[in-house]
């Protein structure tokens, strides 16, 4: 299954997540990336290989929930991340098709969001 969004904790260790990116959106020049960098030092990043994601994904990775809430908040980020979102929905091929739900999507990152209609 293709990850998107991933919040994980190991025992003893503080929570930490991981989002996936579309790189062509998120870094569509040298400049692009240097940036990003200086908004976000502590940010990690892998390339994933999900069939579902095509050619050019990447994995960022947030080593505190606080981190995690920095990379949610940038616009340069979420575009990247709904054009991967984007990419695994036309497929039509993924599970993700299926359950998907805008109200619990949109729930989960606006409280003042109410969500109506089963989830």
């Amino acid at each position: 299954m293709t990850e998107t969004l991933v919040i994980y904790q190991d025992r003893g260790t503080p929570a930490a997540g991981k989002i996936q990116v579309n790189e062509a959106e998120l870094f569509p020049t040298p400049l692009a990336v240097r940036e990003f960098f200086r908004r976000h030092p502590t940010t990690g990043w892998s390339d994933v290989e999900y069939q579902e994601s095509g050619p050019g994904q990447l994995f960022l990775y947030a080593d505190t929930l606080d981190a995690l809430e920095r990379l949610l908040d940038d616009v340069a980020v979420t575009r990247a991340a709904a054009t991967t979102a984007l990419h695994i929905m036309r497929k039509g091929t993924s599970m993700h098709r299926k359950v998907h739900c805008p109200q619990l999507a949109g729930a989960a990152f606006d409280a003042g969001h109410e969500v109506n209609g089963p989830a």
